[in-house]
């Protein structure tokens, strides 16, 4: 299973509202950018998800508000198992810089989630807890109406 980018992005971004304060985030942006960029491209390699192109960190940003949803935290898991997944058929994957920050990712979801397990290769949710998220992890996309000043082009509300 190939990781998506936005996958990437999601795993990248939990690390910096994790480890980042809101000093960091106003003074530091560059400093953090990097950080960030150095994480993923640590993550897509360990998962050969590279694409050519060194990575860009696109800030997923229901992840840098103050207050996290359980609903995100429960896609923020199951991405994480996915991308587990797609690494550990590699041979590194065992020692690898991207397994230490996977594991580290899974002990703050479990302390968020307030669940008792501590072992990394043990799952943190139920399979009826994590069925209705997706294993690769995509951004919305939102589609505008190609003529939004023509009201008889608008078939809102026709079947």
């Amino acid at each position: 299973m190939t990781i998506h980018r936005d996958s990437i992005d999601l795993l990248v971004t939990a690390a910096v509202a994790a480890l980042s304060n809101d000093d960091e985030l106003t003074t530091h942006h560059e400093r953090l950018v990097t950080d960030a960029d150095t994480l993923g491209q640590i993550l897509t390699d360990a998962a050969l998800a590279a694409s050519g192109e060194p990575y860009k960190w696109q800030p997923v940003a229901e992840l840098l508000t103050p207050t996290l949803v359980d609903e995100l935290v429960l896609q923020l898991e199951r991405t994480r198992l996915a991308y587990i997944d797609a690494c550990s058929e590699g041979g590194d994957w065992g020692s690898s810089p991207a397994r230490r920050y996977i594991d580290r990712l899974g002990s703050s979801i479990r302390m968020r989630l307030d669940r008792g397990t501590t072992d990394p290769d043990r799952m943190i949710l139920t399979s009826s807890e994590l069925e209705e998220t997706d294993a690769d992890w995509r951004r919305p996309t939102l589609h505008a109406h190609h003529n939004l000043t023509d009201p008889q082009e608008d078939d809102h509300g026709k079947p």
